[in-house]
């Protein structure tokens, strides 16, 4: 996932792929964060939602 201002690793709270799929992470930089879509998600559109200490932003994402 890349962005900006994600802000440190302490920081960050949570990475989802729609609504009670959370995802593995890891916080690369403040531009970078890796994340591994949970095995119960199936292929299709999702919404991936990065969480930090200052709020939330939410994403479409196509998973193949």
């Amino acid at each position: 996932i890349t962005g900006t201002n994600f802000g440190s690793a302490d920081c960050l709270r949570g990475v989802s792929f729609g609504p009670g799929h959370a995802a593995t992470f890891k916080v690369k930089d403040e531009t970078t964060i890796t994340a591994t879509v949970p095995t119960a998600r199936r292929k299709g559109l999702a919404i991936v939602t990065v969480t930090t200490a200052s709020g939330e932003d939410s994403k479409a994402f196509l998973m193949k």
